[in-house]
């Protein structure tokens, strides 16, 4: 007998980059086709994913460390996630079983071959770590405890970068108000080696999350640039413009902390014009962050996207990062998304499937 789960991907609506500074929030949306997982008892562990090309790399898991073989560096979220979830495992004295772990992504088959910006790297990793508490019967459908494991695991792999909205949403699944949790805390908790359980299940100061309902009769779309961003650089960019004018940095911060008020208030109220609003505020914003960093975040790619969602009256930006990846457009008019839609395929800008999970 085995077990199957689920992680969906995501699509950020607002709140991009000024996410990363204490106290802000953003609004992130969960998205079906993310990762599915199959576990089952084996004799001793393995790992597969075809998506990644990795196949049957069996794992050993000694002194708290879990070794693959081959070890390829696409497998390193599998990875870090499951020896993450086994280190806590263990610090409760639970006995380990081994395990076959199956990873699939069956959605988008034809970006396949590419990053789009949906966040499969967080589900990738929220869907290993509910399965292998599954397969230990610990808590499978405990969110904050998954949360908290896989945004530890995702934070580790990336060099402490990132805020978790991607996580949040992959392990929620429905549309999320996030604030990350401070990272400086966070940080300081990993270098004292306390264990893992005793990291896990005390408050984690500033972690926000409040599942959050978007009106029935808001459309939301998003188009693929054929660019993959790559975020680590984009990180750079921002960094080095913040140690640089960091007045400028924190305003533009504030700025889109502001428009993200503003458009929770406009979906609690159903008030178009007051998103629309917002969403185009945070456009600017985030225009003007990209400036500062020599055009890095809003390509121009994404620069036709956003000004063509504009001519048909959609509210558009970029989700994420920028610097690639896929732009939104929002609209309360079902015609206009699908002329949209339209028009950028036109422009060789690949309008991607995405059913945004309502709850």
């Amino acid at each position: 007998m085995g077990t199957t789960v689920y992680a969906p991907g995501k699509l950020i609506l607002a709140g991009e980059w000024a996410i990363l500074e204490p106290h802000n929030k953003g609004i992130v949306m969960a998205i079906a086709g993310g990762i599915t997982a199959r576990i089952a008892p084996a004799a001793h562990y393995r790992f597969t994913s075809p998506t990644i090309n990795l196949y049957d790399a069996l794992g050993t898991f000694t002194n708290q460390h879990l070794t693959l073989t081959p070890s390829i560096s696409a497998a390193h979220f599998i990875h870090r996630a499951a020896e993450i979830t086994l280190q806590y495992l263990t610090s409760l004295g639970i006995p380990l079983h081994p395990f076959s772990l199956v990873l699939d992504s069956p959605s988008y088959p034809h970006f396949s071959s590419q990053k789009i910006g949906f966040g499969s790297s967080a589900s990738c990793v929220v869907a290993v770590v509910r399965a292998i508490l599954a397969h230990h019967e610990h808590h499978a459908h405990n969110h904050l405890l998954i949360f908290k494991l896989a945004y530890l695991a995702h934070y580790k792999e990336q060099q402490h970068m990132g805020s978790g909205m991607d996580i949040a949403a992959a392990t929620w699944g429905q549309t999320l108000i996030y604030q990350r949790p401070d990272p400086v805390w966070l940080t300081s908790q990993i270098s004292t080696e306390q264990s893992l359980d005793t990291l896990i299940n005390q408050p984690w100061p500033l972690l926000y999350v409040e599942p959050f309902t978007l009106p029935a009769n808001l459309h939301i779309i998003a188009g693929f640039v054929g660019t993959s961003a790559h975020t680590p650089t984009l990180i750079t960019h921002v960094n080095t413009f913040k140690r640089n004018n960091p007045t400028y940095y924190l305003s533009l911060c504030q700025e889109n902390a502001v428009s993200v008020e503003q458009l929770i208030k406009g979906i609690q109220h159903n008030n178009y014009a007051e998103i629309h609003h917002a969403i185009t505020h945070q456009r600017e914003t985030l225009k003007k962050l990209s400036d500062a960093c020599s055009g890095v975040l809003e390509i121009p790619a994404l620069t036709h996207l956003i000004e063509l969602a504009t001519t048909y009256g959609a509210a558009a930006k970029f989700s994420g990062a920028g610097g690639g990846d896929c732009g939104i457009a929002v609209s309360n008019d079902l015609a206009i998304t699908d002329a949209l839609s339209h028009a950028w395929y036109h422009a060789h800008i690949s309008p991607v499937p995405c059913t945004i999970i309502r709850i």
